[in-house]
């Protein structure tokens, strides 16, 4: 009579590991983000773009070649592919700004990117614009479409005046610039980024509300919201602001939940909770409600922690007073600045180069 063999057959050996794996998944599962990370310290600002001389740039139409909302209309106005000759020729604040910047120090070729093809999607009524593969990938704000240039077609509208780098990653992937600069404000805005930085163009998007969404990318192009714009060997530089926060440091954030004109007001929150959140770092994260004119309350928060470091968005001298008060009085105090692209908000990077940044998306973290 055969004796029967002891010990676990080839199925029970494979039940017990499928058990084992998938308690482990579910340990992994409960805990992240729960476990806090061992980084002692965080850089900020490291990222950065080089514009050589002569590059090719991409920009939006609006706010760069012409103002859809403020310009008037007649027939002295600006084509929307019209090229610039000089930074004169181009927008004064905010994106344009930032382009006449790198006129001046790289002597860029402007590429106008237009227009924004899109389609109405029958079943949401929402319009869609294309990719530069044929797919209508990027929704487009409503508000794009009630332009007073947007030309109706069977099935969508054909936009001139594009804003925005979903409006304009068809045109970018067609004419393949170095670089494009355009509106990051909405989620359909960061998702084209990353289209874009995938097939290894560059993006600036100096108005930055959703580019947390991109935070940690992997991509051949570089992104890079809310950052100073100076002159460099090879032509011009975005970012390249660095400064270190120490993960047990009492961070004092902006936030709204108000509409226009106040909710890019909620970009310094959008960005590090998804910091703490993602790489489970653990901040002392204090939230400061404070809309357009009002970063007073988050400095006045900071003085009564006895905190170091301000995350707010600086668009109106009101907000620009206050934080520069404060920087002023202590060299350690940092503002990491979002959604600032305006002159008050930008001119901080530059009169405070060792105590100011931006919203990194490939954070330094130090152990």
């Amino acid at each position: 009579m055969k004796k029967k063999k002891r010990g676990l057959s080839k199925k029970r050996i494979f039940i017990v590991l499928v058990a084992v794996l998938l308690i482990l998944f579910f340990i992994f599962y409960f805990l992240k983000g729960k476990v806090k990370s061992d980084v002692k310290e965080i850089v900020l600002g490291n990222s950065y773009i080089i514009i050589p001389k002569n590059a090719r740039v991409g920009v939006q139409v609006d706010r760069v070649i012409r103002n859809i909302a403020k310009q008037r209309w007649d027939e002295n106005m600006a084509n929307a592919s019209q090229v610039p000759n000089s930074p004169d020729e181009v927008i004064r604040y905010m994106e344009g700004a930032r382009v006449r910047e790198m006129m001046k120090y790289a002597n860029i070729a402007i590429v106008p990117l237009t227009p924004c093809v899109c389609k109405i999607k029958k079943k949401e009524k929402l319009c869609y614009a294309k990719d530069g593969e044929g797919n209508y990938r990027f929704l487009v704000s409503p508000s794009k479409i009630d332009y007073k240039t947007a030309i109706k077609t069977s099935d969508g509208y054909i936009l001139p005046d594009t804003h925005g780098i979903n409006m304009i990653a068809e045109q970018a992937v067609m004419k393949k610039p170095f670089l494009v600069i355009g509106c990051g404000d909405r989620e359909s805005k960061a998702k084209a980024a990353l289209y874009l930085a995938e097939k290894g163009i560059n993006v600036y998007i100096p108005c930055d509300r959703f580019a947390y969404l991109n935070l940690g990318h992997k991509a051949k192009g570089k992104i890079i919201g809310t950052a100073p714009i100076r002159k460099h060997k090879e032509g011009a530089i975005i970012g390249n602001q660095k400064v270190r926060i120490k993960t047990d440091e009492i961070i004092i954030v902006q936030y709204t939940t108000k509409r226009y004109p106040d909710q890019y007001c909620d970009t310094p929150w959008r960005y590090f909770n998804e910091l703490n959140n993602k790489y489970r770092l653990g901040l002392k994260l204090v939230e400061v409600y404070a809309n357009v004119g009002e970063t007073k309350k988050v400095v006045e928060k900071a003085r009564e922690l006895e905190a170091s470091v301000i995350g707010v968005r600086v668009s109106k001298k009101e907000d620009a007073l206050p934080v520069r008060e404060w920087l002023s009085e202590n060299k350690k105090r940092r503002a990491i600045l979002f959604h600032s692209v305006y002159r008050r908000g930008n001119k901080l990077f530059f009169d405070f180069p060792d105590q100011t940044s931006f919203g990194d998306l490939h954070p330094v973290f130090i152990l």
